[in-house]
């Protein structure tokens, strides 16, 4: 389906190259063995993240802008949450899954997050990763279809519960135990 829309709309796709030299004159972009050729007054560069080297990825187009002066801002791809220094309480609820709200900047999805050996994975957090930026907090509501009193609420019905068993109504065993 895409190389049916580039086709349509008149992309000529140039794979297997390096993309290493890229200029920008006369309102198009250039690149190094091809500068006699303009390759139009836009350009995708696919050159993946620095972070996996190994499949061919690059930090090109964080370094190189061209004559153009212009870059794009660049953030990470979808990620897992890293809890740091609290990584032995998540480590210790690893295969735990629960639905969620987990929101950051303007993103706030409602969907299961999953304690791994390393940190919050699943669903909700890999989709919150894009609207996260760094310095920012994550909220992860773990009781979303709960009331802010609903804990004092339920110990007033049931004065003799303990935390753990009620909390275990609404959480999963291990996460309620924690």
């Amino acid at each position: 389906m895409l190389l049916d829309q580039c086709e349509q709309g008149g992309v000529e796709l140039r794979l297997g190259h390096a993309a290493s030299e890229i200029g920008h004159a006369d309102g198009m972009f250039q690149h190094g063995a091809w500068r006699a050729l303009g390759l139009g007054a836009e350009i995708v560069i696919a050159t993946g993240g620095p972070s996996i080297p190994k499949m061919g990825a690059t930090a090109l187009r964080m370094t190189s802008r061209g004559d153009s002066g212009e870059a794009d801002r660049t953030t990470p791809g979808a990620g897992p949450a890293d809890p740091g220094r609290r990584r032995r309480v998540v480590r210790d609820l690893s295969g735990v899954a629960t639905e969620v709200v987990a929101s950051a900047g303007q993103g706030r999805f409602r969907e299961a997050a999953l304690f791994t050996h390393r940190g919050l994975s699943g669903p909700a957090i890999l989709q919150v990763s894009s609207y996260w930026r760094h310095g920012e907090a994550v909220v992860i509501d773990f009781l979303p279809d709960r009331d802010a009193g609903w804990l004092i609420a339920e110990k007033r019905v049931r004065p003799r519960a303990t935390l753990r068993s009620i909390l275990g109504q609404a959480l999963p065993d291990r996460l309620a135990e924690r």
